[in-house]
């Protein structure tokens, strides 16, 4: 007889420090990724999402805004609100750094990455060129009630 494995999810900020995280945090942000553990053994997992957020240096409200980087989810894992709860990490951090405002940049043509931020509340901007692509600027105010 065969035993199914167990799938868990998880979102975590606690593995071992990498390269990516400290760059993140030397530029006062942080990198969370999603791992996906299919057996009780912590060594097997899978890194199925991840996302990135740093301070945002180039607009007049960089010391209240914080810009999301990288937000990705393996394409067999989308739709199981994994990027949901990604932004959400993100949102927290936000708090924590007493950020009221987030930023994300995401092509036009990547219709999932649009669908994310959008189901998580996040507002256009603006749209701009990027060679032959559109760049869509994305932006949440946060509550500053934790």
């Amino acid at each position: 007889s065969s035993t199914a494995a167990t799938t868990t999810t998880t979102t975590r900020s606690d593995l071992a420090e990498s390269e990516i995280l400290t760059r993140y945090k030397a530029q006062g942000g942080c990198f969370f990724v999603a791992v996906r553990y299919t057996t009780t053994d912590a060594r097997d997992r899978q890194v199925i999402g991840c996302v990135g957020v740093r301070r945002c240096e180039r607009r007049d409200d960089a010391p209240n805004t914080l810009e999301v980087f990288r937000l990705a989810v393996q394409e067999t894992c989308r739709g199981q609100g994994i990027g949901r709860q990604l932004l959400a990490m993100v949102e927290r951090f936000a708090h924590s750094k007493a950020s009221p405002k987030l930023i994300a940049n995401t092509l036009t043509c990547l219709e999932p990455a649009l669908q994310a931020y959008e189901s998580c509340g996040y507002q256009t901007e603006g749209d701009s060129p990027l060679g032959t692509l559109t760049m869509r600027t994305y932006f949440k105010l946060l509550s500053t009630n934790a």
